[in-house]
């Protein structure tokens, strides 16, 4: 009796629900938003930062470091991470991504082995005709 109870509660945690695509897209949506988001954030956050923590530091150490300075500094650092990224991280990503995916499963794997299959029956279908 109690191993069924085990059961319905395991069933009940594991189950998945779909809702339709509505939460999906609300999700995906967010996701992509979010990056806009982040830029605007992290520009306010800078402006912070140099009014109210590096403004005095840099008034005594670097006078010469102005607003604009300092956020044409940010705007080099983050386009020296975007070479970084692009150039490094993105392409190891891929492979790393790549390799996972045809590792575990993915069903275009399955696709292409039944494919290959193919080839190799019609190669064989032409060699015989020669």
């Amino acid at each position: 009796m109690e191993r069924k109870e085990e059961v319905r509660v395991k069933s009940k945690v594991y189950r998945q629900y779909n809702l339709g695509p509505w939460l999906g897209g609300l999700k995906d949506l967010l996701i992509r938003v979010l990056p806009y988001i982040s830029m605007v954030n992290f520009v306010l956050i800078g402006v912070t930062a140099y009014h109210t923590t590096l403004g005095p530091f840099f008034e005594v150490h670097l006078p010469w470091m102005s607003i604009w300075a300092f956020m044409g500094g940010i705007l080099f650092m983050v386009i020296l991470l975007m070479v970084i990224e692009y150039k490094v991280i993105l392409p190891s990503y891929f492979t790393f991504f790549n390799k996972q995916q045809y590792e575990h499963k993915n069903p275009i794997r399955g696709d292409l082995e039944e494919i290959k299959k193919e080839i190799k029956r019609l190669e064989d279908k032409i060699d015989e005709r020669d």
